[in-house]
């Protein structure tokens, strides 16, 4: 679990339709499908917060899909939606790493 900051608060919905208040605690995870075959690899990260009661989730953009990607993209959609500094919750140990740094 860490605490991180927007790099610039969200003045209004971001893309993806949605904003994060301040002091939020976000959950983010990615998956992807077909593991083992590039060619057939899709990935994808997500979102949860308010105890469950908002949810997102879309599919990794660009040619390279693997779920390490996912799962900072998942962080990075919950940083362009923050209207302040988040509790980001992820089971990638990764992501933390890269993220304490």
């Amino acid at each position: 679990m860490l605490q991180v900051s927007s790099p610039a608060p969200a003045a209004h919905p971001t893309p993806q339709g949605f904003s994060l208040p301040a002091g939020s605690s976000v959950y983010t995870d990615g998956s992807g499908a077909h593991p083992r075959h590039p060619q057939r690899r899709r990935c994808g990260g997500g979102l949860s917060w308010g105890h469950g009661r908002g949810r997102y989730s879309s599919p990794l953009p660009g040619a390279i899909q693997t779920v390490y990607r996912a799962e900072l993209y998942a962080v990075v959609i919950a940083l362009e939606a923050a209207e302040g500094a988040l509790t980001v919750v992820s089971d990638n140990k990764g992501v933390c790493h890269t993220l304490r740094r």
